[in-house]
């Protein structure tokens, strides 16, 4: 496109940096985000998400929590991937007050957004927090638990060695 001296718009940028995803190709990932600095575009929160999924999957874990600190208007997604981005790189107290302020600031938890919470609590140890926080999917949420939610579940037990 660029050879063609298209102009690139932010849905076929949003398509590309899900793609560097899909490969985890951060350097390619990192060209299309120096692209969207230097020509100006108009960013919008698909754009932004992208990013950052782009740069949590990767592994980079500083520049995600940067760009999501930049999002003017966050939303459950953009929460759900940092939480989860965290959890895989050992970030725990990161994870716990994203948490506490995601449901401070009116965010109602999804079913994923309750997986990527306890796939974090099994990840770094915070059995009893995993515990309270699957008791009230069902209780306050009003969410059946997912056969993932019980995954997670399983997964917390086993790394803490409450195999019973």
């Amino acid at each position: 496109m660029k050879l063609a001296n298209e102009k690139l718009n932010f849905v076929t940028l949003v398509s590309l940096l899900r793609a560097c995803t899909r490969i985890l190709n951060i350097r390619l990932g990192k060209c299309i985000h120096y692209h969207i600095v230097t020509s100006g575009i108009d960013v919008y929160v698909e754009l932004e998400t992208a990013l950052l999924g782009m740069y949590a999957k990767c592994g980079h874990t500083q520049l995600a929590f940067r760009i999501f600190n930049l999002i003017d208007d966050e939303n459950l997604q953009t929460r759900t991937i940092i939480i989860s981005s965290l959890a895989d790189h050992g970030h725990g107290e990161e994870i716990v007050s994203l948490f506490v302020r995601m449901e401070e600031y009116g965010f109602r938890s999804d079913s994923l957004s309750f997986s990527a919470i306890l796939y974090s609590y099994s990840h770094i140890g915070f059995v009893d927090t995993g515990r309270e926080y699957f008791e009230k999917i069902a209780s306050i949420y009003n969410i059946s638990p997912t056969m993932e939610h019980y995954r997670c579940m399983v997964d917390m037990f086993g790394r803490a060695g409450e195999l019973e």
